[in-house]
């Protein structure tokens, strides 16, 4: 792709003045707060997933497309940031976990802006729901099981937002659920898969939602660079083209306009 390309793609997905442009620009502001506390604490965190590719393919900036941010980290960072983002109170931010909003089932964290609402399917019952940069933990060498137990998760609370209406037998469904899941099930196959775990790669945790990605190599992780996104700088693997190749193989490849995925409606973002 050159340069013209991109700027014509941005022209048709991204203007400025679009929602998604605002959207994506109040991203950026929040990825900032976090590398800020990231940079403050000494937490290992990068850039992950369509962002990355936006800076080795969109020169730097969003995938015109795009909707969202994605972080890494493994789970011992993980769990530091997400104490941090809970201790230090931010007037427009907040983050959001299995922990302090009780509907919300996934296993890893969203950082929510608290000034806006997006439509995305299967989270009416959130407390937040603002425009969001999710937060994944990752752990070392887990095996294709976790594609099992995501898929799982993925299917049961799926089921719930279609076929249950009755709120309070879906409201009690999805708390059976998400403690049977996350609390029994998933630290359980955690425990078990560990002694039979590659130390050389690290891999989503049960439960994820991006279970089509592949493990990625340590030696295209560490040691961290920083990289521009967006006019501000961020963390990065080392080896940004070899970690794209390990999650997308051939990601120079434009898709198709008409086969692009959403998180959610672009024309249902209230802003407050």
């Amino acid at each position: 792709m050159d340069e013209i390309q991109h700027r014509q793609l941005r022209e048709h997905f991204n203007p400025e003045g679009s929602d998604l442009r605002r959207l994506q620009k109040r991203q950026v502001e929040m990825l900032k707060y976090l590398d800020d506390i990231c940079q403050a604490n000494d937490i290992k965190y990068w850039l992950a997933a369509g962002n990355l590719l936006g800076c080795v393919r969109h020169f730097g900036e969003f995938i015109p497309w795009d909707d969202d941010i994605d972080i890494e980290l493994e789970k011992k960072e993980y769990d530091r940031l997400v104490t941090v983002l809970k201790q230090q109170r931010h007037p427009d931010f907040e983050v959001q976990d299995g922990y302090n909003d009780r509907y919300f089932e996934v296993h890893f964290a969203k950082l929510r802006d608290k000034r806006s609402i997006v439509a995305e399917p299967e989270t009416d019952l959130y407390r937040l729901r603002g425009c969001y940069i999710d937060i994944f933990p990752m752990r070392r060498g887990l095996p294709s099981v976790v594609r099992v137990t995501t898929e799982l998760r993925k299917r049961y609370f799926g089921f719930i937002a279609r076929h249950v209406s009755n709120m309070k037998m879906r409201k009690a469904l999805t708390l059976v659920g998400k403690y049977m899941l996350q609390r029994g099930l998933f630290p359980f196959v955690n425990t078990l898969v560990r002694p039979f775990s590659r130390k050389d790669i690290v891999y989503h945790t049960p439960t994820s939602v991006a279970v089509d990605y592949n493990p990625r190599r340590l030696a295209n992780l560490y040691p961290l660079q920083r990289i521009i996104f967006e006019g501000i700088e961020v963390n990065a693997p080392f080896n940004p083209d070899g970690f794209l190749h390990d999650m997308y193989g051939d990601y120079m490849t434009i898709p198709d306009p008409d086969k692009l995925h959403f998180h959610f409606d672009r024309d249902r973002i209230t802003w407050m």
